[in-house]
């Protein structure tokens, strides 16, 4: 193990959870703060629990980790010729903290087409792209899906890279595939490009 460390966050909103985007980007500032990684690539990020007190992370270079019966968050990535690994879990600590986030003025500003199972944004916002593409994907998912029964959460991604907040002309998120009401996956397209995939789950 490279480092431990705790770390803090805020409540999103009326959350009483601490929400996936906050600790994507956390882990993201915590590996550049800690070991200079600015460029982050073939992102696997996968959220197994719902977190409500502050986390504790573990960083591993170059080591394939299991992840305890106690992980809630495993994000494994590239930077230059290494793999990194970050393990984080709930350290017990209450969260103290809370900001807003106005998460429906985003999907506002979206274009949203049931037929062809996409939502575009053409429009600047001042969120950071984890935000954005959450906040779009879940006004997607629910517009596709008003019947199903439970609330949905933000539970993996897979991105090329990290990128905290780009300029784009057009972001589009198409649902790809959905395993009846419990999973959806959906395939994220920023000005042609093809950036990855997030997938949500229902509670």
């Amino acid at each position: 193990m490279e480092k431990a460390a705790e770390l803090e966050f805020k409540f999103k909103g009326s959350r009483t959870y601490v929400h996936g985007t906050d600790i994507y980007n956390g882990i993201a500032d915590f590996a550049r703060n800690q070991f200079g990684l600015d460029e982050l690539s073939d992102i696997n990020y996968t959220l197994h629990r719902i977190m409500k007190t502050q986390l504790r992370i573990e960083a591993f270079k170059n080591e394939k980790v299991r992840r305890r019966d106690d992980t809630c968050v495993d994000f494994q990535c590239r930077s230059g010729n290494d793999t990194w690994q970050f393990l984080l879990a709930e350290n017990g600590k209450p969260v103290t903290g809370r900001y807003e986030y106005p998460e429906d003025d985003i999907v506002a500003l979206c274009t949203c087409d049931l037929n062809a199972k996409n939502i575009s944004l053409t429009k600047a916002t001042p969120f950071t792209d984890i935000e954005v593409i959450v906040a779009m994907n879940k006004g997607l998912v629910q517009q596709l899906f008003r019947e199903a029964p439970g609330k949905w959460f933000f539970t993996k991604l897979e991105m090329n890279r990290f990128e905290r907040k780009s300029q784009y002309a057009n972001l589009t998120l198409t649902l790809v595939r959905n395993l009846g009401l419990k999973l959806t996956k959906t395939c994220v397209v920023m000005d042609g490009r093809e950036l990855g995939h997030i997938y949500f789950s229902i509670v």
